[in-house]
């Protein structure tokens, strides 16, 4: 069965036999890991009682035979197995005479004394519950396909950019405090939108705000370390306006900064998108929290991304998200100056602003 959340396993007062833990999301899994061991303590398991091992140090054998064995003192054993994948399994027999795999016959009988759980990064899974609910038909190889049909699962999705401002949002909460809108998009485009790194900012603003429950954009700047006035937010709104002569200047201020040059290219990005997103969703009539929901765009700057729009037409906006991916190709391969990268893409797309 499939859960929506690892918690959901740990429910049960017995838990259940099997559960695989799978997705494209590392930090997530990493969480699920975390929770295990929370689990672990929580329950008081004792040392005896559980076996954590790396796919590429142990055997089929070895985690079927502690699978079997019986609980020394707690009502449970658990055995966990981190890097599925490079375990090396015995092959789904193809004849009657192939011995069959030890892990396949633990699977048609597990041990109900024992929750064995399983994490892996193979790719061949990713996906594999979108799928589902498009109702494609999508087999897993063994043993993944086998656990699927029988026991629970979970699958960590990579977040979608338009979905990064809300879990952004719930993430805060669960830190105990509340990003403003302003904050939370200048958030965004000074750490980018990979979800453990904004993890570890939220981190520090909950450890640095003196327990404010409202964190303002003042807030996060002097946490997370950007002056306002040359910050990633404030490039990327001078380049939705059109005024290239501001954006040129924050530009020059911020690549006296080391590594800021990607930053810059993911936040222009997510931006045109976010632009293209909206100006479509405008063209073909769709509903005011529509237009929202597709973008991405926080409610709080709807009116400057509308703005921005009606400056630029779908075709420009094609050419820059083309333009974008070469400069961040350029950047990741060459040794070109990124001023003048940035420059010439200023030129070409705001030649009478500069």
């Amino acid at each position: 069965m499939q859960l929506q959340q690892i918690k959901v396993f740990f429910n049960s007062e017995l838990l259940n036999p099997i559960l695989l833990v799978f997705g494209e999301e590392d930090f997530f899994i990493d969480t699920a890991f975390s929770q295990v061991t929370e689990f672990i303590k929580k329950r008081e398991i004792d040392d005896f009682d559980v076996t954590i091992v790396n796919g590429s140090d142990t055997t089929e054998d070895f985690i079927v035979s502690t699978c079997l064995s019986y609980p020394f003192i707690s009502p449970q054993k658990l055995v966990v197995v981190k890097h599925f994948e490079l375990l090396t399994l015995l092959g789904m027999p193809k004849k009657k005479s192939d011995p069959t795999p030890a892990f396949l016959t633990y699977l048609s009988n597990p041990n109900p004394s024992t929750c064995l759980i399983i994490f892996t990064n193979d790719k061949k899974l990713w996906g594999y519950s979108k799928s589902l609910r498009s109702k494609k038909e999508t087999k897993l190889p063994y043993p993944y396909f086998q656990i699927s049909q029988s026991f629970d699962w979970v699958e960590y999705q990579k977040i979608s950019e338009s979905s990064i401002p809300k879990w952004l949002s719930e993430t805060s909460k669960q830190f105990g405090f509340e990003l403003t809108p302003e904050a939370s998009e200048g958030l965004l485009h000074q750490i980018g939108t990979n979800v453990r790194e904004l993890h570890n900012e939220l981190m520090k603003i909950s450890t640095y705000s003196k327990d404010k429950k409202t964190v303002t954009y003042n807030d996060v700047a002097e946490i997370v370390g950007m002056s306002r006035e040359y910050s990633v937010l404030e490039f990327t709104k001078a380049f939705n306006e059109k005024n290239g002569a501001k954006a040129s200047e924050i530009l020059f201020r911020l690549l006296e900064h080391d590594k800021i040059e990607l930053l810059l290219v993911g936040s222009l990005t997510r931006s045109v998108l976010q632009i293209w997103s909206l100006k479509e969703a405008q063209l073909e009539n769709r509903p005011f929290n529509e237009q929202l929901e597709v973008s991405g765009i926080n409610r709080y700057f709807f009116d400057e991304y509308r703005v921005a729009a009606s400056k630029y037409s779908l075709k420009e906006l094609d050419q820059m998200i083309i333009d974008l991916t070469d400069i961040d190709t350029a950047l990741k391969s060459t040794t070109k100056n990124s001023k003048i990268l940035f420059l010439e893409f200023f030129s070409k797309h705001l030649p009478n602003q500069l």
